[in-house]
């Protein structure tokens, strides 16, 4: 069975974020050097939620175009399915680290 772009989309984004060495805030994406940079920039190592879900969409397509169509898609699909039930420390990487946007 296949997976539909927004939830292999999903899926690939918790890669980076998994733990805290991924993880950042404040901004899209940072590289090596703490600099923030664009989240499909090959330097970019550490991604906020959504920027995980920019970089994991623009993998999957190579355009920049459709990983954004692809990340507003896999957002509303968290949005969807975490909205009713939406509270502290539950599944799916603390709900893609508490929020799919930056802080």
């Amino acid at each position: 069975m296949t997976m539909s772009l927004a939830n292999t989309t999903i899926f690939r984004a918790l890669e980076p974020i998994g733990d805290e060495c991924g993880w950042v805030q404040g901004t899209h994406a940072v590289c090596a050097e703490g600099r923030p940079v664009d989240p499909i920039c090959p330097r970019a190592v550490r991604f906020c939620a959504k920027g995980a879900m920019l970089r994991a969409g623009y993998d999957l397509t190579g355009n920049p175009r459709p990983a954004a169509s692809a990340t507003w898609r896999a957002a509303s699909c968290l949005r969807a399915a975490t909205m009713p039930t939406m509270r502290p420390r539950t599944s799916t990487m603390h709900v893609v680290r508490t929020t799919w946007c930056c802080r």
